[in-house]
């Protein structure tokens, strides 16, 4: 080989990676400051990976848990076949929308295949897959198969589990969302500090006329509430009008607490169920119902079998019931926030409005807490 001219740069090995590579410098694919790191992908159920991206991804313990799957959504499909492959749209959508929030500390969990699209076409070095209950015996009497969405959502929920016992705090959110600002504030602010988990309601329910919880009591301030320590409640509300949505969710328990306990019994119960005979409504004429494996309602009944009673709420709360505290109780900012939002005029109707609005909460406790806790 002719030896270099004078003059002439060499490229390194380095360099040529560099050339190579068409994501260098791009978000989601490039390490910034103290941010999250890019990670190449894998298994979880693989060792030492689920380790490392976790550690790679949370930023100060804080750890956002996407998913997103490249087979059928059931019911979309069933309303426009068109929509098969949205959720990846609504993926990529959140993203940028985390991004411009300045929160970048997300892991997803997909499928190897879709895994490697994200990364090839953009950028996005932030996904893992996994391999776990992809060989259990009830996949196929369920209709079900490796990637399906129904699968992937309770394997996230053993990751979740897994995330808290490893000392981090999760916010798992469905990717068809917006965030009109940034929700850390708000979930240390001294309004929803108390609370071990925070997760969205559906007040939407023919039961109640679509009634938002409101206090049906004066707000009085019970010195020894274990249900909401320090604030204000002012009313219960029986379970059957406190529907969990577990779209958005956030936790920073840990093994022996309630939520904890929420969180794992969710993936336990999906597992007892693919574990039996499937589903065949009458109006499916035989067919396999694949829908009662959904991770919601499991959720659900996890959190009413887990409640207790706390007589020193102020009305007292039975189990059958979540107690309502006022808005008004506490600042829902930290000492020093106001809100992200541009407009400060805006940010004083959004202050007034949470004032104004009341929420419910509930206590639980594991079914066999752990020994000293």
């Amino acid at each position: 080989h002719a030896q270099p001219k004078a003059g002439t740069a060499v490229s390194t090995p380095a360099a040529l990676e560099k050339i190579r590579d068409p994501c260098a410098g791009r978000p989601g694919a490039t390490a910034r400051g103290s941010g999250p790191r890019p990670i190449p992908g894998g298994d979880l159920e693989a060792s030492g990976v689920l380790e490392a991206a976790f550690a790679a991804r949370a930023v100060e313990g804080e750890l956002i848990f996407l998913s997103v799957g490249d087979t059928r959504d059931h019911r979309r499909v069933a309303k426009d076949p068109a929509l098969k492959d949205i959720s990846t749209d609504f993926l990529l959508h959140l993203l940028a929308n985390l991004r411009a929030l300045g929160r970048e500390n997300w892991l997803i969990l997909s499928t190897r295949r879709l895994c490697g699209r994200l990364q090839a076409e953009h950028c996005e070095r932030s996904c893992v897959w996994s391999t776990l209950w992809d060989d259990h015996p009830g996949l196929e009497p369920w209709r079900l198969k490796p990637g399906d969405m129904f699968l992937m959502w309770a394997q996230q929920w053993r990751y979740v589990a897994r995330a808290l016992e490893l000392g981090y705090r999760v916010f798992r959110a469905d990717t068809d969302v917006y965030f009109a600002e940034d929700p850390y504030p708000l979930l240390r602010s001294p309004l929803l500090r108390p609370f071990e988990m925070v997760v969205q309601h559906d007040f939407a329910s023919m039961l109640d006329n679509n009634r938002r919880p409101a206090c049906s009591a004066p707000p009085r301030r019970p010195a020894d509430s274990a249900v909401a320590p320090g604030l204000q409640t002012c009313g219960t509300r029986p379970r059957h009008l406190a529907l969990l949505n577990i779209g958005l969710l956030y936790v920073r328990s840990s093994p022996g607490g309630g939520a904890y306990a929420a969180i794992n019994e969710t993936w336990a119960a999906f597992l007892s169920k693919l574990s039996g005979p499937p589903y065949k409504p009458k109006h499916l004429n035989g067919r396999v119902e694949s829908q009662a494996l959904i991770d919601q309602p499991f959720m659900r009944k996890a959190v009413d079998e887990l409640a207790a009673p706390d007589s020193a709420s102020l009305p007292p709360k039975p189990a059958s019931h979540w107690a309502v505290v006022s808005g008004a109780s506490a600042h829902p900012y930290p000492a020093g926030v106001t809100c992200s939002l541009a407009d400060q005029g805006g940010c004083g109707a959004v202050l007034e409005a949470r004032r104004k609005t009341a929420f419910l909460v509930q206590l639980v406790r594991p079914r066999r807490p752990l020994a000293g806790l």
